[in-house]
Parts: structure tokens; C-alpha cells; sequence
């Protein structure tokens, strides 16, 4: 069965998981799609940013809980089922080519620290949060980065290799976001 996804501005509604107020238009993408994974990275983040924002403009919880609901969808269904970790979108080049996928997630964590230390998410859904941003971080330390040159993979359940062991961009940037996210919620307190 297809995952229809229902999109409106930044804000993404789909069957299931994310309920949220109507769109205008509907994609039908079934399981197998080669877009799924773009798609729900793309849009998963434009509704979180969007919604804790007009969550903190506007103060209608609608809002918050819209993004508590998309950071739950993306937790679960935008991850390598087998590490629990955010999937490798597999576009990175050597020669620097390739999609933009693996920025998303660096995006998405620095957005989704935001809402772990808002003060009105609830103590269940923090402690969810932060245990996957903490499973992504170690993954992608002791698995996914070359040390002592700090390369990071675009997958970050194994090291750098191939066309990507000269040290990606996108990969250093979506990687070193999280790994100072990790840093952040530590020193405030919401890590151990």
C-alpha cells in the first residue's frame, strides 16, 4: 500500500502517524518509490521548522503537537531499521555530485534539539528524543568517523570509503551538526 503524503506550503500531513491540518494537493508514493525517502526527509524537516515556529509566534499548541508528531514519524520511518539510525541516502560522490539528501539530516538535528529542550515537550517524548540523537552520535563516532582526520560517512554505521573517503562535505556537515548537538544538550543538562 502506498503512503500518501499530503503537502501544504512546509507542512506535510500523511496516513497514519502525522495528522495535521489539510493540504492542497496529495502524492501517492509507494513503498518502493526511489523519491519515499527524499520526499519524507525534504518534508518531514519543512514541518518541524515550520511548526515550531508558528508554535512560538502564534502559541496554539496545534503546532507543537504537529511537530512532536512529525519528529516521531521521522524517527521512526526515516532510519535504517537495522542500527535505528538515519538512513544513508547513498548520494554522496567523490567528485562532489550527487543529491543534497544527507544535509537534511544535520537539519533536521539542529531542529530537532531545539524541540527536545523546549520546556513543553513531555518528559517521555524527551527521553525517546534524546536517546535516538544519542544512538545516531555514537554510531556515527565510533563507526562512521576517521580518526585522527575526522572524515565523516554519509553512513554513519561504517567508516568513510570509496568515493567518499577523501571526507564529503555534506557528510562533515550533517555530522559534526549532530555531534554538537549531543555537546549542547549536555552541557544543558538533557544528556548524562
Amino acid at each position: 500500500m502506498g503512503m500518501i503524503l499530503r503537502i501544504a506550503s512546509s507542512r506535510i500531513v500523511g496516513q497514519g502517524d502525522i495528522v495535521g491540518r489539510s493540504g492542497y494537493f496529495s502524492l501517492n508514493l509507494s513503498a518502493n518509490s526511489v523519491m519515499r525517502g527524499r520526499l519524507d526527509a525534504r518534508r518531514t524537516l519543512k514541518s518541524l521548522v515550520a511548526d515550531l515556529r508558528l508554535y512560538n509566534i502564534t502559541k496554539e499548541k496545534v503546532y507543537f503537537n504537529d511537530a512532536v508528531k512529525v519528529a516521531r514519524y521521522h524517527i521512526a520511518n526515516n532510519v535504517n531499521t537495522a542500527y535505528k539510525v538515519m538512513r544513508d541516502y547513498g548520494e554522496q560522490t567523490g567528485d562532489g555530485g550527487g543529491h543534497d539528501c544527507n544535509l537534511f539530516k544535520g537539519i533536521f538535528v539542529r531542529y530537532f534539539t531545539i524541540l527536545i529542550q523546549h520546556p513543553d515537550l513531555s518528559d517521555g517524548d524527551r527521553m525517546r528524543f534524546v536517546a535516538f540523537l544519542k544512538n545516531n552520535a555514537n554510531y556515527l563516532w565510533t563507526l562512521g568517523t576517521e580518526k585522527p582526520d575526522i572524515k565523516m560517512s554519509p553512513t554513519w554505521w561504517q567508516m568513510p570509503k570509496g568515493d567518499t573517503s577523501w571526507g564529503d562535505l555534506r557528510s562533515a556537515i550533517s555530522g559534526t551538526t549532530t555531534i554538537e548537538a549531543m555537546a549542547l544538550l549536555e552541557k544543558n543538562g538533557f544528556v548524562d
